[in-house]
Order: structure tokens, then sequence, then C-alpha cells
């Protein structure tokens, strides 16, 4: 294959051997793994399902400050959702991008109590702001620790598929389902915090902010003894901690980079972008041509909305323990045309009614549904067509997020003045 590795680089040269047995982004014949031996005895042992319930609560506690900021979007800056969505993204692809250069060596116990004190300082932050910039740094902070506990964790799950002989597919289901619940979390606290209790935004965060602490206890106690192994010294769980301890070669890194663009980051960056447009730029138009121009009633349905969508969400996420959907292009190209019946409900048809508000709400379902697939499905896949090289996909799977972050971020651009424009040019409602 490529000569330019070197022979200086050990695992370069072991990885090209392989390959020519397993070739880098081919799956298996079946589609999915067998477990092993090992892994049937893993989890018949006692502490197996505390240790997924692990991976959920971390997947939990590392999403809901950043779904809780989304969903509020519309208090934190009136009409300009789209600014709160780049700012709760654009730090975290800044640490998914820089991630696998700097941080690829560093072990992940100080990474995930850094993760931890970040989205917690982040809701405090955003508590005590006295104006929109100070509250959207908050927000900023909240994503970078969001983008590094991902970034992490999805690290993580790589190199225990090695270990658990095919078990990582369990991971990634429950890593997905706490991310999944996050997104009901987020937006239920913001709901019954402010429209059931009437706390303030200030109050809400405050409550809040104890929660994003207990991801590094959940880590420490569930996940950390089966994962790395036990109580491992920290400069002894770092990605690098293997038989071989040369690092991935640069050469190495971006010809993987590469490999997996087109096949895995590809369709997350589509059904993202196309996702996180029609959250933050069509909710509120469409609320208000479901409830005949009542801004009252459409402001109301906002989070609803982003409560039915990730409902969608948790649905997907969770379903990587039950069935596994390789078909990731059809799946965002479905995505992108949900955006497109969207722009014409708004545009065109501007239908209205009872039957148009359900009619919405399934749209949420379904959009949700559409995202969290690709989400769970391209991660499980990857791991699956690296299964020969736990160092490869230990750091595929690190950046493999760049895709669904950057068609995130690159929504926040379009939807920063597309929901300005859909509400001024089509709905009569002009925004500040």
């Amino acid at each position: 294959n490529d000569t330019r590795h070197g022979s200086t680089d050990n695992l370069a040269d072991h990885a090209e051997r392989e390959r020519e047995e397993t070739p880098l982004l081919v799956l298996n014949e079946s589609g999915e793994d067998a477990p092993g031996d090992a892994a049937i005895a893993q989890r018949k042992q006692k502490g197996y399902y505390a240790y997924l319930v692990g991976w959920a609560l971390c997947g939990l506690l590392n999403n809901t400050p950043y779904v809780l900021f989304l969903a509020a979007a519309e208090r934190l800056l009136t009409g300009k959702s789209g600014v709160v969505l780049m700012c709760d993204v654009a730090p975290s692809l800044a640490i998914k991008v820089v991630g696998g250069a700097i941080l690829y060596s560093t072990p992940y116990s100080p990474r995930i109590a850094t993760t931890a004190l970040l989205a917690s300082a982040a809701l405090a932050a955003v508590a005590y702001a006295q104006n929109p910039t100070q509250a959207l740094t908050g927000v900023a902070v909240a994503s970078l620790a969001s983008g590094l506990g991902e970034f992490t964790f999805l690290a993580l799950a790589g190199r225990c598929f090695a270990e658990n002989a095919g078990g990582a597919k369990a991971e990634f289901a429950a890593w997905g389902a706490g991310t999944g619940a996050a997104g009901i979390a987020g937006t239920l606290i913001w709901i019954v915090a402010t429209q059931v209790m009437k706390l303030t935004a200030r109050a809400t965060m405050l409550v809040a902010m104890p929660l994003p602490l207990l991801q590094y206890v959940a880590f420490a106690h569930l996940v950390r003894p089966v994962a790395l192994g036990g109580n491992k010294a920290d400069a002894d769980d770092g990605d690098d901690a293997d038989d071989d301890d040369s690092p991935l070669s640069w050469h190495v890194r971006m010809d993987t980079a590469r490999k997996i663009f087109v096949p895995f980051i590809g369709p997350l960056l589509l059904v993202y972008f196309a996702e996180y447009s029609i959250n933050q730029a069509m909710y509120l138009p469409l609320g208000l041509v479901a409830h005949h121009g009542d801004e009252a009633r459409a402001c109301s349905m906002y989070p609803r909305l982003q409560l039915t969508y990730h409902i969608g969400v948790l649905i997907s996420r969770s379903s990587l323990f039950f069935i596994v959907c390789p078909y990731l292009w059809p799946m965002s190209l479905l995505q992108a045309a949900n955006f497109a019946m969207g722009m014409m409900q708004i545009i065109k048809l501007q239908s209205s009614g009872s039957f148009v508000v359900l009619a919405t709400f399934v749209f949420a379902v379904w959009e949700g549904i559409l995202g969290g697939g690709v989400y769970v499905n391209a991660m499980n896949a990857l791991g699956l067509s690296l299964s020969h090289s736990r160092k490869l996909r230990e750091f595929a799977l690190s950046i493999v997020g760049l895709g669904d972050t950057t068609g995130i971020l690159l929504a926040g651009l379009l939807s920063s003045w597309m929901e300005h424009w859909l509400l001024s040019s089509h709905m009569g409602a002009a925004t500040s």
C-alpha cells in the first residue's frame, strides 16, 4: 500500500502488514461483529450492566448543558438562535480539530475531569452573565467541554472494542442512549423550570450547575474499572497505552482521516447540517404557520418541538442495542429532504390548524430519528471497519465527530440569518 510510512514507524509497518489481510475500511461480511467467548463471559459478570449504565450516564451528563443552552436559545438571544448555536458548536469543532494532534497521548482521567469542571463553570457563567456577550461566552465554554468529552469517550470506546472482543457495540449503544436522553433531559429541565416552576433563566442554570460534575463520578466508579482495567495511574490510561508504544505518525493519521471522510464524516456532516438548520431556523416559523401567526403560541411550541425532536434522537441512538442500519448516506439524504419540506411549508403551503400542529410534531420526531440513527451507526460501522488496529480505531473515532460538528456549525451560520429572513419576509414577524 503506502510506502511513505517509513521503516522507523513500527506501528505504521504493522498496520500495513495487517491491511493486506484486513482492508482498512471494509466491514465484516455479516455487517456486524460476532462476540467471542471473552465478550460473552464478560456480559455475565456482575458489574457489566453497571458498566454500561456508566457509559449512558457519561453521555447524558456530557450533552445535557449543550442541549439546555439550545433549548434556551430564544430566551438568551431572541430571534438569533443561530448565534447561540454557533457559540455552542465552534469551540467543540476546534477541540476535535486539534485534539487528535495535541491530546492524543493525554490520559483519559484528566480529560474527563476537565470536561466536568468546564461544563459546570459554563452554567455558572451564563447564570451570572450581565449581557448577551457574557452569556454567549459561557455557552462557548460549555461547547468546549462537550467537544472534549465526546472526543475522549469515543476514543475510549474504540479502545474497549479490541479488549472486549467485539463488545464496543455495547459501549456505542450505551453512549448513544445517554446522549439521546440528554436531549430530553436538557429540554425538560428548561420547560419545567421556566414554564412550570416559573424560574428565571439564571435560577435554571444554577439548578443544573452540579450535574456535569457527576460525569467524572460515573466515569471513575463505573466506566474506568472495566475500560482501563482498574484504578491505574493516569499515565497508563492514555490513548497510546499499548503493547507498541510508538505513536501514530502524522502520515498515518492523515491517511486515516482521508479514508474515513466519504463513508463516515460526509454523511454526518450532511445529516446534521440539515437537521440543525431545521431546528434553529424553522421551528419558530413552523409554529407561527401552524397557529395562524399567533406569536405567543408559537414561542410556547418552540421548546416542545425541541423536546419532541429529542425523543426521536433517543429512539434512534438507543436502537444500536437491537438493530444495525449501515445505510448512512440514504438516511442523510432523507434529512435533506426534510429540510426542503420544511421550507416548502413555510414559504409556499402555509397550512395551519390542529392537524398541521400534530404533523409538525411528527416531523420533529422523524427528523430526530434520522440524525441519531446516522450518528450511532456511523460510530459502530467505523469501529468494525478498523477492528484490526486499536490505535487507528481510537484515532479515527476521536476525529469522526468533525462531521456532525462541522455540519452543526454550518447550520448555525445559515440559521443566524435564515430565521430572521423567514420571520420577516414570510411570516410578517420581524425580529430584532
